[in-house]
């Protein structure tokens, strides 16, 4: 196992500040009101350290997904040199000045933290073992901070002991939620300063995950995956585990002291996202607008066939639900009648089949009046009434964001009631009060709702009734 770099402290905090995007018109995020911007620094093939396997591979696939798919101006700077590292910083912190914008910088390659001075430094590919005059030093960068007014930097450094720049072994605790609009407003309005960083105090693995480090490979796949306005605490959560799992390293995600951070977060918009910016979405708006294109059948709309108070006697109780043994679930609270199964699966455990996606709209026409259990009139639910099937099993969630404290199991779903349910998207049938292109669905992973593409393939579940 080669390992990479040698300690990396507050020169990232540093240069967080101080790095500023490519000169080039930046992608304006309308709705949003600001730039996205990334500086991409991926240093591999040395003229005098040790060479390592994958920076340059893990530089360019990060710099891709966060223009394709982030609409990021990417600065990529590959295999540089001091001099023209030092260069492309200066020039840049001319181009931009805005407040309202966000810049991202990922680093892989060789780090130095001298503990004699607590002098720390980048290496680049001139660097030579022992002589810090082709380094980069803090000190250098540190001219460059003061005209820097971008609101939100998320450093992501992938180096051996990287994890210091938080200068504490504190874990990142999840958000109430990201879904929430006042959420996300609340993280966009305030200035944040914080780091990821692919190990605390310990090496870290160079390769290992398929052509791109560990890290890489768990950081790009959460953002290929992501298709929701994705803030850095949950971008952590959903790395933190495959990377510890499969190497002796824990990820860090914490503020970087001394730079100002006023607790806001930084967030990554999907570009299909990014017309509709972050705006007040009162889940009643999805549903009366969902209710009004499903012909008023809504959860107050009585069963065809009400079951009577006495039947309830006769099925298996689980907690606040009944199973009649029928394939149908009856919630006692609401009365809601739901399928046992998402759709594709079957059996007396939903282990037999395999789960089906669909667009949204495919689902409208996909299940009228498709009949189960002697009815005919299952729908997709409105978000207020699928977020009823979010279960919290280590602790009460957030009632106003709606996301499960962390550690709760995955699914976040009484799995007696709903066996064998992947932690996954689940399409309502709410679409978006104000965007006509998204609709609303509730991510079974962490019991949390937000907006989606239609065009998107999600995972559904059935219901109807309700008292």
């Amino acid at each position: 196992m080669k390992l990479r770099g040698r300690r990396l402290l507050l020169l990232i905090a540093l240069i967080a500040l101080a790095v500023l995007p490519a000169a080039a018109q930046a992608q304006t995020a309308s709705g949003f009101g600001r730039c996205f911007h990334a500086v991409v620094i991926g240093c591999q093939n040395y003229k005098h350290l040790r060479t390592l396997k994958t920076p340059l591979a893990d530089a360019k696939a990060v710099a891709k997904v966060l223009k394709e798919q982030y609409g990021f101006t990417v600065n990529l700077l590959l295999d540089k040199n001091r001099d023209e590292i030092m260069l492309a910083l200066s020039e840049l912190r001319k181009t931009m000045t805005a407040e309202e914008d966000s810049l991202l910088i990922y680093y892989a390659g060789h780090g130095y933290l001298d503990e004699a001075s607590g002098a720390g430094y980048w290496q680049p590919v001139d660097a030579e073992k022992d002589n810090i005059v082709y380094w980069l030093p803090t000190s250098e960068i540190s001219n460059l901070l003061r005209a820097i007014r971008v609101r939100h930097v998320l450093v992501v450094a992938d180096s051996c002991y990287s994890g210091e720049i938080v200068m504490r072994k504190s874990e990142a605790q999840l958000p109430a939620a990201v879904s929430n609009d006042e959420w996300l407003r609340r993280m966009q309005a305030k200035r944040s300063r914080q780091a990821l960083t692919s190990g605390l105090k310990e090496p870290v693995m160079d390769g290992g995950g398929g052509g791109h480090s560990i890290f890489a490979k768990a950081l790009l796949e959460a953002l290929r995956e992501n298709r929701q306005i994705l803030d850095g605490t949950r971008l952590f959560s959903l790395i933190k585990d495959p990377v510890s799992n499969n190497a002796l390293q824990q990820p860090v995600y914490d503020s970087i002291p001394m730079t100002g951070h006023e607790m806001g977060d930084f967030l990554l918009v999907p570009k299909e996202l990014q017309k509709g910016g972050i705006q007040a979405q009162p889940e009643h708006k999805a549903d009366l607008s969902f209710l009004q294109r499903s012909g008023g059948n809504s959860a107050a709309t009585l069963p065809e066939k009400p079951r009577q108070n006495a039947d309830l006697q006769k099925g298996r109780t689980i907690g606040q639900y009944i199973d009649y043994g029928d394939g149908t679930i009856t919630d006692t609270k609401s009365g809601l009648m739901w399928k046992r199964c998402p759709e594709g699966l079957f059996g007396v455990n939903c282990e037999e089949g395999k789960i089906e996606t669909y667009k949204w709209d495919d689902v409208f026409q996909r299940f009228k009046n498709i009949e189960y259990a002697g009815y005919s009139d299952w729908r997709l639910p409105t978000i207020a009434e699928l977020k009823t099937l979010v279960y919290c099993s280590n602790g009460v969630k957030d009632k106003d964001y709606g996301r499960c404290n962390e550690g709760s199991e995955e699914p976040t779903i009484n799995q007696q009631a709903f066996p064998n349910t992947e932690a996954n998207y689940f399409w309502s049938g709410s679409p978006h009060a104000d965007n006509s292109d998204l609709a609303w669905y509730v991510h079974f992973a962490y019991g949390s709702s937000s907006i989606s593409n239609r065009v998107n393939s999600d995972a559904v579940r059935l219901v109807r009734g309700g008292w």
